[in-house]
Protein backbone atom coordinates (compact mmCIF):
# COMPACT_ATOMS: atom_id res chain seq x y z
CA UNK A 1 0.00 0.00 0.00
CA UNK A 2 1.27 3.58 -0.95
CA UNK A 3 0.98 6.22 1.71
CA UNK A 4 1.86 9.18 1.44
CA UNK A 5 3.04 12.08 4.30
CA UNK A 6 2.04 15.52 3.29
CA UNK A 7 1.72 17.45 6.18
CA UNK A 8 5.20 18.39 7.51
CA UNK A 9 2.99 19.79 10.65
CA UNK A 10 0.65 17.97 13.48
CA UNK A 11 -3.30 17.92 12.61
CA UNK A 12 -4.51 16.60 14.95
CA UNK A 13 -8.01 14.58 14.81
CA UNK A 14 -10.30 16.47 17.14
CA UNK A 15 -8.73 19.62 15.72
CA UNK A 16 -10.29 18.42 12.25
CA UNK A 17 -13.36 17.08 13.73
CA UNK A 18 -14.68 20.73 14.61
CA UNK A 19 -13.74 22.30 11.32
CA UNK A 20 -15.18 19.96 8.78
CA UNK A 21 -17.34 16.69 7.51
CA UNK A 22 -16.32 13.06 7.84
CA UNK A 23 -17.37 10.44 5.12
CA UNK A 24 -16.84 6.88 4.38
CA UNK A 25 -15.56 6.65 0.98
CA UNK A 26 -12.93 4.54 -1.39
CA UNK A 27 -10.31 6.17 -2.28
CA UNK A 28 -7.52 5.42 -5.55
CA UNK A 29 -4.85 7.10 -6.58
CA UNK A 30 -3.07 6.64 -10.11
CA UNK A 31 0.06 4.84 -10.65
CA UNK A 32 2.80 6.27 -12.48
CA UNK A 33 2.46 4.23 -15.08
CA UNK A 34 -1.46 5.46 -15.75
CA UNK A 35 -3.13 2.36 -14.02
CA UNK A 36 -5.17 2.82 -10.69
CA UNK A 37 -4.24 1.76 -7.47
CA UNK A 38 -6.64 -0.74 -5.74
CA UNK A 39 -9.36 1.09 -3.62
CA UNK A 40 -8.67 1.72 -0.64
CA UNK A 41 -11.77 2.06 2.56
CA UNK A 42 -11.15 5.07 4.68
CA UNK A 43 -12.65 7.61 6.27
CA UNK A 44 -12.24 11.05 4.17
CA UNK A 45 -12.27 14.04 6.19
CA UNK A 46 -13.77 17.38 4.25
CA UNK A 47 -12.16 20.42 5.30
CA UNK A 48 -12.01 24.28 3.84
CA UNK A 49 -9.07 25.47 3.01
CA UNK A 50 -9.73 28.32 5.64
CA UNK A 51 -10.12 26.04 8.20
CA UNK A 52 -6.73 24.07 7.30
CA UNK A 53 -4.97 27.73 6.89
CA UNK A 54 -6.50 28.54 10.43
CA UNK A 55 -5.32 24.77 11.58
CA UNK A 56 -1.78 25.26 10.47
CA UNK A 57 -1.58 28.64 11.24
CA UNK A 58 -0.37 29.14 7.55
CA UNK A 59 -1.82 30.70 4.23
CA UNK A 60 -0.73 27.71 2.09
CA UNK A 61 -4.03 26.87 1.08
CA UNK A 62 -6.56 28.20 -1.10
CA UNK A 63 -8.91 30.11 1.12
CA UNK A 64 -12.50 28.90 -0.15
CA UNK A 65 -10.75 25.61 -1.82
CA UNK A 66 -11.95 21.83 -0.35
CA UNK A 67 -9.19 19.69 0.66
CA UNK A 68 -10.02 15.72 1.59
CA UNK A 69 -7.45 14.65 3.92
CA UNK A 70 -7.27 10.57 4.84
CA UNK A 71 -5.30 9.44 7.96
CA UNK A 72 -3.58 6.17 7.05
CA UNK A 73 -2.46 3.81 10.22
CA UNK A 74 0.86 4.77 10.26
CA UNK A 75 0.67 8.18 11.33
CA UNK A 76 0.64 9.83 7.95
CA UNK A 77 -1.88 11.94 6.32
CA UNK A 78 -3.05 12.28 2.37
CA UNK A 79 -4.07 15.53 1.42
CA UNK A 80 -5.93 16.45 -1.61
CA UNK A 81 -6.87 19.56 -3.51
CA UNK A 82 -10.13 18.50 -5.01
CA UNK A 83 -10.73 19.84 -8.17
CA UNK A 84 -14.43 20.20 -8.56
CA UNK A 85 -15.97 23.44 -8.88
CA UNK A 86 -19.56 22.15 -7.82
CA UNK A 87 -18.03 21.72 -4.30
CA UNK A 88 -17.79 25.71 -3.89
CA UNK A 89 -21.49 25.15 -2.84
CA UNK A 90 -20.75 23.73 -0.19
CA UNK A 91 -17.83 25.43 1.49
CA UNK A 92 -19.08 29.16 1.27
CA UNK A 93 -18.08 29.95 5.04
CA UNK A 94 -17.35 25.67 6.29
CA UNK A 95 -18.30 22.47 4.61
CA UNK A 96 -21.61 21.74 4.53
CA UNK A 97 -21.24 18.08 4.73
CA UNK A 98 -25.16 17.26 3.74
CA UNK A 99 -24.24 19.13 0.78
CA UNK A 100 -20.96 16.53 0.22
CA UNK A 101 -22.59 13.63 0.56
CA UNK A 102 -25.51 15.05 -1.74
CA UNK A 103 -23.35 15.02 -4.63
CA UNK A 104 -23.98 12.13 -7.43
CA UNK A 105 -20.07 12.23 -8.78
CA UNK A 106 -16.34 11.29 -7.73
CA UNK A 107 -14.19 13.83 -6.06
CA UNK A 108 -11.05 14.10 -8.14
CA UNK A 109 -8.14 16.08 -7.06
CA UNK A 110 -4.30 15.92 -6.62
CA UNK A 111 -2.33 16.17 -3.62
CA UNK A 112 0.48 17.92 -2.78
CA UNK A 113 3.35 15.45 -4.62
CA UNK A 114 1.38 15.68 -7.95
CA UNK A 115 -0.29 12.39 -7.31
CA UNK A 116 -4.18 12.10 -8.48
CA UNK A 117 -6.51 10.62 -6.86
CA UNK A 118 -10.18 9.61 -7.13
CA UNK A 119 -12.68 10.06 -3.93
CA UNK A 120 -16.23 8.03 -3.96
CA UNK A 121 -18.27 9.00 -1.33
CA UNK A 122 -21.10 6.88 -2.79
CA UNK A 123 -22.37 3.30 -1.85
CA UNK A 124 -21.53 1.90 -5.25
CA UNK A 125 -17.80 2.77 -6.40
CA UNK A 126 -16.44 1.67 -9.49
Amino acid sequence: MRFICLFLFSLSISTLANAQCEIKAQIKYKRTDGSWSQKYDVNVFFISGGDLNEATGTTNYNTYGVYASVFWDDDQVTLIDIWNDNLLSCSAISIDCECIKGMSFNFTGEDQNKTYWEVCTKSYCY
